[in-house]
């Protein structure tokens, strides 16, 4: 199975763990260990609270071939919100904080 996220490297790198996480999130700890391992992967609604639990960049918790993937999916909400138009280039969802989508 690949390893598409990063969120057992982040943990590691903020001296938190799994049940650090679960708490956090109010999730069952197997379901954090699921992501934490990669058997399973985070909804989208997840990884976006995850990466505000950590306070890290929601980039930081994928690999970068599976965040190209995502930055699609952010730019497609924010077209079909209304706040972007179809033209500009997806670049801009990278320089918009995890903390501004879930507003």
């Amino acid at each position: 199975m690949a390893k598409l996220n990063r969120i057992r490297i982040v943990l590691a790198e903020h001296d938190l763990n799994n049940k650090w996480l679960s708490d956090k999130l109010g999730k069952d700890p197997a379901t954090v260990s699921k992501w934490v391992t990669n058997t399973t992967q985070p909804s989208l609604e997840a990884l976006i609270a995850i990466a505000n639990a950590l306070e890290v960049p929601m980039q930081e918790l994928v690999r970068q071939e599976e965040f190209n993937h995502i930055n699609t999916r952010l730019m497609n909400l924010f077209i079909d919100f209304g706040q972007y138009k179809a033209t500009e280039p997806a670049e801009v969802i990278e320089s918009v904080h995890v903390n501004e989508i879930v507003k």
